[in-house]
């Protein structure tokens, strides 16, 4: 029995010996993780701080009570610690258990629980629950007046805490009422010198802006700011600043906004939140000002530079989207929206008035690309936040309701609109709200409804009224200045007073294209034209606006035509210019960006052509590698040549002769007053030197000319230059439809210059007559330009001096003459030859062209005989790789005599439907430059092997366009279909053409339709010797035409195909 004691008691001993040890090992683990948070914490070290403190938490869970010292210590320092990472809703779970840690002990009338209470009310301020933040101040300000009174610094502390929240929560008067409270203690405590009493005074001056009584913080401000600048220039005087900013914001005083914004940085820290903050507020700033530039640079650095935790998160995306948004960049709009949106969720709940901003904004993007139901949706979800949440006094309400009331009036329910908007202005004027720019735009919203049910004679006083003070406040350049003169137009053209609304349209337009002229100083090719397309409507309604007028207007068509002057060809001749202008420079490190530019163009072009199994390559961010380095070449193009975009173009300034008119065609979509129609009409722009005024004639509706040119026959691939000639149909039917209506104006002249628009790019209209009667081409002197603006600078003739002649290819081999240019790239192992999609065989060759070979033959004799120092290639010669090395060092006269090929781009659905087994890369390309292009050497072996390479023999017209041909004046496409491409609205045909204007070649002859073998040999003998005997390169390829049309008078298919173009 003793044995069986002493053992137990041994036991006993052995286990609490135990428990001890590992109790001190707990302990001991506790003591090392939480001063190695404690001193990470001090060193500003949070995030490591928090690995090392969560660690301390766990051990203190198991072997401390909650009312045990290193509990509440450890908890309270991680309640700290998350609320400096801005972790706000674990710093009040940790708080609220530093609180539960006193309560046990009896010490929650302490100063230190108040504070806990305090900072736990800021915390809900944070995240937007006024209502328990207001609570746990109250319990604090309760326990401070318990034990220190009415009198304390403290006191006075959390009443001005008090007013903030109130402030925030629109509940003014009571912001108002314990701001008054804090002032008056603070001024007994400390004196009206104090930086405590000038502090609280700032905080008065925010209230009064919210409330919009500017004046009044103005003169507190006034008073504050010199104060502060001389007792706490780097403290409160940073607040003060950065509250005077948002006074000049709410004023539209942006300028002096971004001073005193800039300043407030210099004075603060980079990467601390205020410094973040202050350039968030900036990027806004700018993009008030229309200042794009700057404002997506410091839009992007601040997300960039801001934690996806912090609370500051979903208003910065929100401020990028805004940015993208206004530069038409929708689709990068839309996704940063949502992610703001999403951000918000995650911080603050879908009840926060910013996730009604959120949802507001996305509303509004949709209300702008025209989809109604789904912006009215957004509108009334985010309308539906603040009335379930505060109530139609809150500030952002009335501006949700005026975009809502947009949406109504293009949904036609007008009464809705109308009664909904007349109730909106009437709660900002109850609120005294008036002179700021939301009311304005309730005031233009209810002129728009008045237009919308014809009361124009009610929409015009006050559009007349209001366009002057936000002018005022904007100035003369503000988009939302130009949406009051279009309203203002719209209201003048309804009551018939067409002299006003055109002089208001001037302006309206210039506006636009000051707006262009801004954004096309800082953007890519892409990003400009993502912009004009968010723009063009403008332009498209004011050409409706002229065919919906019975009588017709002179200035109205000068308008018109010198928007069209200006666009056509917009995009291209801009990217052109920049390379050319920057080159001039001879700046080393200038053309070093340049050619890296070149460079990382030429590798997405080889990425794109790819299918989507076989691409190894992120065409993604190469596409963004591509806009950020040509964003940068145009900015410098922008600090060299200031002034070399000129977007204000006159027809009058063009320099035609007596016997010569210009026709400018132009494509629209047909706007009924402001809302969009599926109807696509043609109007052509006629004009002489001695005309007052241009006329406008109006023409035909797209799908009218479509179905004459329905029996077109269909582009193919492999479309062979040695093919049967294509006929020419209806070309009289297609004379009545285009040329008819313009016989009057044109009948006393000898030559015209004629700019094709549209599906007019593939109208041979040299070929277009009466029947039983000359062509167009035998009546004039025809001259195709890009742009009739050309006219203002007609190129000189193109030099002679330098010829290369490329013809008889050998498309089934191909000599290495670079092996490294050659080697197989694994970008484009997998690039086939492709289908066109007829009943050919796919596997069907690009066919030799001997007519071809006897042509450059033929023209190498004849510019020899001239003393032209000339170069022919064929053969295997012929390749791509010799073509590329073209670029910087071309000849003056580039002869390319060989197959061409266009594809129509398809939708990936059809190409699988189709034939599944088949790579339809090229078909689906988006860009129409790399549906196009030219055959040279070792294209069929290259397919035939599937090694593909960049130097394979098929050359893409994006591949060309990366060259520098700017030595080249005339380039000759002695190809069929060399002409074809994707055509996009104002900047013309996507394809050849456009992609050697973009390499710097001035003037270029190509072809419309597959031409036989013999009939283009003897049209392109014919035009150099007309060219070389009369030195006049237009003279002589019209020359070549008619002799052409003479012997083969009714076979316009064998001689109408090539256009020469400028």
């Amino acid at each position: 029995m003793r044995k069986i004691i002493s053992r137990l008691l041994f036991f006993c001993i052995f286990l609490n010996a135990s428990f001890v040890c590992s109790q001190n090992l707990n302990t001991n683990n506790w003591k090392i993780n939480f001063k190695k948070g404690q001193q990470l914490y001090e060193a500003g070290k949070y995030a490591e701080a928090l690995k090392s403190l969560n660690d301390a938490y766990s051990v203190s869970k198991t072997i401390f009570q909650k009312n045990e010292e290193e509990y509440g210590d450890t908890v309270s320092l991680l309640g700290d610690t998350h609320k400096e990472l801005k972790n706000r809703k674990l710093a009040i779970f940790f708080y609220s258990e530093k609180l539960e840690y006193l309560r046990l002990n009896n010490r929650s009338n302490e100063l230190q629980y108040a504070q806990l209470l305090k900072d736990i009310g800021i915390l809900y301020r944070y995240k937007s629950d006024f209502k328990k933040s207001l609570e746990n101040l109250n319990k604090s300000l309760e326990i401070v007046e318990l034990i220190e009174g009415t009198n304390s610094v403290e006191y006075s502390r959390l009443l001005l805490t008090i007013s903030i929240v109130y402030k925030k929560a629109g509940e003014y008067d009571n912001a108002f009422a314990y701001n008054k409270q804090s002032n008056k203690l603070r001024e007994d405590l400390f004196g009206k010198k104090s930086i405590e009493y000038l502090q609280s005074l700032t905080s008065l001056s925010q209230i009064y802006i919210e409330v919009g009584e500017y004046k009044k913080a103005s003169i507190i401000l006034e008073n504050v700011l010199p104060q502060l600048k001389r007792m706490d220039p780097t403290g409160k005087y940073l607040q003060a600043i950065f509250t005077q900013s948002f006074l000049l914001h709410y004023k539209y005083e942006y300028d002096k906004e971004i001073l005193l914004l800039n300043e407030f940085k210099t004075i603060s820290e980079i990467g601390k939140d205020e410094y973040t903050s202050a350039n968030s507020n900036l990027a806004v700033a700018y993009e008030e000002l229309g200042d794009y530039e700057n404002a997506l640079k410091i839009a992007l650095e601040v997300v960039d530079n801001t934690l996806p935790s912090d609370s500051n998160y979903p208003t910065r995306l929100q401020n990028l989207a805004y940015v993208y948004a206004e530069l038409g960049e929708y689709n990068k709009s839309l996704n940063t929206y949502e992610q703001a949106l999403e951000s918000c969720r995650n911080i603050f709940g879908t009840k926060h008035p910013l996730y009604a901003k959120l949802i507001d904004c996305i509303g509004q993007l949709h209300l702008f690309k025209g989809d109604l139901e789904l912006a009215k949706d957004y509108f009334e979800e985010a309308l539906a936040v603040i009335t379930n949440n505060f109530d139609e006094n809150y500030y952002e309400y009335r501006r949700y309701l005026n975009n809502y009331t947009k949406t109504l009036l293009k949904l036609n329910q007008h009464d809705k609109a109308i009664n909904l908007i007349r109730k909106n202005i009437k709660i900002s004027e109850n609120n005294s709200n008036t002179n700021n720019i939301d009311y304005f735009k309730m005031q233009l919203a209810l002129a728009d409804a008045l237009n919308e049910i014809g009361n124009h004679e009610s929409a015009l006083p006050i559009l007349l009224e209001y366009s002057v003070k936000i002018k005022d406040k904007l100035g003369s350049n503000h988009s939302d200045y130009s949406d009051f003169l279009k309203s203002t137009m719209d209201a003048y053209i309804g009551l018939k007073d067409f002299e006003k609304a055109i002089t208001i349209m001037d302006l309206y337009t210039n506006v636009i294209v000051s707006q262009i002229d801004e954004i096309f100083r800082f953007r890519s090719e892409k990003e400009k034209k993502s912009f004009l397309n968010r723009i063009i409507k403008t332009f498209d309604s004011e050409q409706s606006i002229a065919l919906n007028i019975k009588e017709p207007i002179g200035k109205l068509d000068e308008i018109n035509l010198n928007n069209q002057i200006m666009l056509k060809g917009l995009l291209l001749n801009n990217s052109k210019n920049i390379l050319t202008n920057l080159y001039t420079l001879d700046d080393a490190k200038i053309n070093s960006e340049i050619k890296d530019y070149r460079l990382t163009k030429s590798r997405l072009s080889e990425a794109l052509s790819n299918s989507k199994e076989h691409k190894v390559v992120d065409t993604d961010s190469l596409i963004s590698l591509v806009n950020k380095q040509e964003s940068e070449l145009v900015k410098l193009n922008n600090l060299y040549f200031k002034n070399t975009i000129d977007l204000k173009k006159s027809w009058k300034e063009s320099k035609l002769n007596k016997n010569e008119i210009a026709i400018e065609f132009s494509r629209f979509r047909f706007f009924k007053g402001n809302t969009p129609t599926d109807s696509i009409y043609y109007v052509a722009y006629v004009y002489k030197r001695n005309w007052k005024h241009p006329k406008m004639v109006k023409l035909f509706e797209e799908k009218k000319l479509k179905s004459l040119l329905a029996n077109k026959k269909p582009n193919q691939l492999y479309a062979s230059r040695g093919s049967k000639g294509f006929s020419v149909r209806n070309t009289v039917a297609i004379y009545d439809l285009v040329w008819n209506p313009l016989v009057d104006y044109i009948k006393d002249s000898a030559t015209i210059y004629y700019s094709p628009s549209g599906l007019l790019n593939q109208i041979s209209f040299a070929a277009l007559g009466k029947r039983k009667s000359n062509s167009l081409g035998e009546k004039f002197n025809l001259i195709q330009l890009s742009n009739t603006g050309v006219l203002e600078n007609l190129s000189d003739e193109p030099s002679m001096s330098s010829a290369l002649l490329i013809g008889g290819v050998n498309y089934n081999e191909v000599i290495d003459n670079n092996q490294e240019n050659n080697k197989v790239s694994t970008l484009l192992k997998d690039k086939k030859q492709i289908d066109t999609l007829t009943s050919e065989n796919w596997e069907k060759k690009w066919k030799s062209l001997p007519g071809a070979l006897k042509e450059v033959n033929a023209l190498n004799t004849i510019l020899k005989s001239k003393g032209i120092k000339t170069n022919s290639w064929s053969g295997t010669e012929a390749s791509e790789t010799n073509f590329k090395k073209l670029s910087g060092n071309s000849p003056n006269i580039l002869h390319i005599a060989t197959h061409g090929f266009f594809y129509e781009n398809i939708k990936e659905t059809e190409a699988a439907v189709i034939n599944s087994n088949q790579d339809y890369q090229y078909n689906l390309a988006e860009d129409p430059l790399l549906r196009s292009g030219l055959v040279l050497a070792g294209a069929n072996n290259a397919i035939k092997s599937n090694e593909i390479s960049g130097n394979d023999g098929i050359l893409t017209a994006m591949e060309i366009s990366n060259m520098d041909l700017s030595n080249t004046d005339i380039v000759v496409l002695s190809a069929c279909e060399t002409g074809l491409g994707d055509i996009d609205g104002s900047e013309g045909v996507y394809g050849l053409q456009r992609a050697f204007k973009m390499a710097g070649v001035d003037i270029i002859v190509m072809s419309l339709w597959e031409v036989p073998d013999i009939e283009t040999a003897e049209f392109m003998n014919l035009f150099y010797q007309n060219w070389l005997k009369s030195k006049k390169v237009k003279e002589a390829f019209i020359s070549a035409q008619r002799t052409m049309q003479s012997k083969y008078k009714t076979e316009p298919e064998k001689w109408a195909a090539f256009v020469l173009f400028e």
